[in-house]
């Protein structure tokens, strides 16, 4: 039941996104975007 639920939120949540190659998380830029109204200035 809560599988579903947490695959799709970790495939669309607003946060910061890696790929896991060679055992190291790669920083996945073109997937990564910025959560509205957070951050220092918000």
């Amino acid at each position: 039941m809560y599988v579903d639920f947490i695959e799709d939120f970790k495939h669309n949540a607003p946060i910061w996104k890696y790929d896991l190659l060679d055992n190291q998380r790669v920083y996945a830029k073109e997937r990564s975007h910025p959560l509205r109204g957070s951050g220092l200035l918000a």
